[in-house]
């Protein structure tokens, strides 16, 4: 095994052995050690990616060399490619009442967008309230219902909700074990201000 590939099993255990601490925190109720446990190995999770990129770069043969074909090039050049453009995503934005998640498929080497009305997210943020700091389920609370209309929001709304919650550390997930919210904080105005902040477009 060379140098490179053992640097990355060193960083992808790293990543595990932080997501496994930041569980037992959580599941000791210690919601702040658990959030700056997962920052953690997010920041692991990336300096990972960012390292696969530069080792394949700098791997990666050279396009001028007469003795690459220029095929063989060009389909090396493509999962770096790939790679930088997912350490990108998902991203959000706001589009009048509408939030915006932009995520990056793999597939058809594109971007793709998911929509969900602002108002769910705060049925989305009661429903978590109302676990009075325990960890919640999210098919036992799902279909949201709209409070306009009372009809059911798409799941998958919920989910790109519940999404943009976790990656601005609103929300803890426990891996299977369900979703739960750092102690202390005011979930409500934390939204408010994120949702001031957003990029609108």
């Amino acid at each position: 095994m060379n140098i490179v590939q053992r640097t990355e099993d060193l960083l992808g255990d790293t990543e595990r052995t932080l997501v496994g601490l930041a569980n037992e925190a959580g599941a000791a109720r210690d919601y702040d050690q658990a959030a700056s446990l997962i920052d953690l190995a997010s920041k692991i999770k990336q300096l990972g990616e960012q390292f696969r990129s530069t080792a394949s770069k700098a791997a990666a043969p050279n396009p001028l060399d007469a003795s690459v074909e220029l095929g063989t090039a060009a389909e090396i050049k493509v999962p770096i490619k790939t790679r930088n453009k997912l350490g990108q995503y998902p991203k959000f934005v706001r589009e009048g009442d509408n939030l915006i998640k932009i995520g990056w498929s793999k597939s058809q080497r594109a971007e793709y967008e998911h929509k969900s009305p602002k108002r769910l997210l705060a049925v989305l943020c009661d429903s978590l309230a109302s676990a009075n700091a325990k960890r919640i389920m999210m098919d036992k609370v799902l279909p949201l219902k709209d409070p306009v209309n009372g009809s059911p929001f798409p799941d998958y709304q919920s989910y790109l909700c519940l999404a943009w919650l976790r990656s601005a550390g609103l929300v803890i997930q426990h891996g299977r074990q369900g979703y739960s919210l750092p102690k202390g904080i005011e979930l409500e105005k934390s939204v408010e201000t994120l949702w001031a902040n957003l990029v609108t477009r």
